[in-house]
């Protein structure tokens, strides 16, 4: 993880390591970062959680300085050009004697000159609940003056909602000697303030502001939500007060994949009705906060009993309608299957059929085949195999409420992309997944093709990463990868300020292309001395 917070104006760097060469002996890496102009050259910190390395030192630049039983730390100092734009700093470090290819987590201090500065842009938040309407919230941190003349230091905390301010508070002023730094403490009481619950995810924003004879040197900023997570005696779970119950997953080896991959699927499974979601290894920041603003609690208690997560790439996977149909109350209905069959015509196959109505219909070329009643979210027809259509028509109190169909496609013509993003924010190391999958002449998908499929970012994006929902296959990073189930998808990140262009293509079928705007957000117009 990169120890920089993405909200400072002045710096930012993506929080993830991308793997572009490896060879025998060394392995290549790249970081994409924007920085503060004042910064004069960056330090880069390899840690390999692994037991039993070797490492060697290359160059002036490399040196290893722990070899340890468990860890393995390489610092790294490479010159900068100061000006803020994104740009790309690639590294070589010696590749680790160990079986295995392990994924080592990147560390990285702005080395700043002549300024005062967070030490680490990020500080620790506690909340304490001093009443039903009243909590209090303590945040400290680390200040560094590297000037060879003592500071007169002021720090405000800004508290906002919605970009509006609601409470500003300034602490008394420090006085910091050359060349030294100190720790300082800072404390807020918030009054009533907006419950964070899974239907209305009220996120805060702390701002800090450090400054010196009123002018801005540093500001960080941290998403925060008030929230009281509790149990009953008999060991049933509280939220605010009120009962709860989760409805979620647990997300495994969240820290392997791309962190636009898991808000991805964390957008899928919100939108199917999941109120709660816990991993199984730990995961970064951008996972929290991606959490907090989708409405979706983490809970790491939760773990042993949330269901293991399946990744989908598109909202009406198999996966996906069979939880959909348990958690919600819009009338739906789906099939577990596709009708690209292996079997006999006249075989009798079973066909899971997820949906919330009470009673479902199969029609097999328009002729009925049969009624069910739906238990739980769903039922098992048992339907004589014909190549063609099969049809569900869900009803609620006799009334046909919901529908779907699946059919045996013809041979692939075509592919589809879906993109997990609207728009790209300008600015910032963003990216987006680009699902495809292949359909026939009529439009259907074809569960059954095996392509390989081939991914080009133009303008304002590249291709990072590839990867299926093959159990047994790792993400690549290429631009292309084969179909798995007729599907298949990419990782593309944002490279300047340009819309991107977006194609997909293979040698056989019809490709796909899309352009993804880029988008300015501008962050609330709110300075210090505002508030309340």
């Amino acid at each position: 993880m990169l120890h920089l917070c993405p909200e400072s104006p002045f710096t930012s760097l993506d929080s993830y390591i991308k793997i572009t060469d490896e060879g025998t002996d060394l392995v290549q890496y790249a970081a994409a970062f924007t920085f503060d102009p004042r910064c004069k050259q960056i330090l880069l910190v390899l840690e390999y959680p692994i037991p039993d390395v070797s490492i060697y030192a290359q160059g002036d630049l490399l040196t290893a300085v722990s070899t340890g039983s468990t860890i393995v730390y390489v610092p790294i100092q490479a010159k900068i050009t100061p000006f803020p734009c994104i740009n790309t700093l690639t590294f070589e470090v010696p590749a680790l004697q160990s079986q295995g290819n392990p994924r080592p987590c990147l560390h990285a201090w702005l080395l700043q000159r002549d300024s005062i500065f967070f030490h680490e842009p990020e500080f620790h938040m506690d909340i304490n609940s001093l009443g039903e309407t009243t909590w209090e919230l303590q945040i400290q941190g680390r200040i560094d003056n590297t000037r060879s003349v003592p500071v007169c230091i002021t720090l405000q905390a800004l508290l906002s909602f919605s970009q509006e301010p609601v409470i500003s508070r300034e602490m008394p002023a420090l006085s910091l000697s050359a060349n030294t730094h100190t720790v300082f403490q800072h404390h807020l009481t918030i009054s009533a303030p907006h419950l964070w619950t899974p239907e209305t995810p009220s996120v805060y924003i702390v701002t800090l502001f450090l400054m010196v004879e009123g002018e801005i040197m540093d500001v960080l900023s941290c998403p925060l939500a008030f929230r009281d997570i509790s149990q009953t005696d008999g060991g049933a779970l509280l939220l605010n007060q009120s009962p709860w119950g989760p409805r979620g997953f647990c997300i495994p080896d969240v820290s392997c994949y791309h962190p636009a991959f898991i808000e991805y699927q964390l957008q899928l499974i919100k939108n199917i009705g999941a109120n709660a979601v816990t991993t199984n290894t730990p995961a970064d920041a951008s996972f929290y906060q991606s959490c907090l603003s989708l409405g979706l609690l983490y809970e790491p208690a939760l773990s042993f009993s949330l269901p293991l997560l399946k990744f989908s790439l598109f909202p009406e996977s198999t996966f996906l309608s069979s939880y959909q149909a348990q958690w919600t109350d819009v009338p739906m209905l789906a099939f577990g299957t596709h009708w690209n069959l292996p079997v006999d015509s006249g075989s009798i196959v079973p066909v899971p059929i997820y949906s919330n109505c009470e009673e479902v219909e199969i029609l097999l070329n328009d002729r009925s085949v049969g009624r069910y009643p739906l238990s739980n979210g769903g039922c098992l027809a048992k339907v004589p195999y014909e190549m063609g259509r099969l049809e569900g028509v869900g009803y609620r109190n006799g009334r046909e409420e919901a529908h779907a169909q699946i059919v045996t496609t013809g041979l692939a013509d075509s592919l589809q992309m879906y993109l997990s993003k609207t728009y790209l924010v300008y600015g910032r190391q963003d990216a987006v997944v680009a699902c495809v999958r292949t359909v026939d002449f009529a439009g259907h998908p074809v569960p059954d093709a095996d392509q390989l499929i081939f991914f080009e970012g133009r303008s304002g994006v590249q291709v990072y990463q590839t990867g299926s929902l093959d159990d047994g296959a790792s993400p690549r990073f290429t631009p292309y990868h084969p179909l798995y189930n007729g599907e298949c998808y990419a990782i593309l990140e944002s490279t300047d300020g340009d819309d991107a262009l977006i194609n997909v293509y293979t040698q056989e079928l019809t490709g796909d292309s899309a352009i993804l705007p880029v988008r300015e957000i501008r962050s609330p117009d709110i300075a210090p001395g505002c508030g309340v």
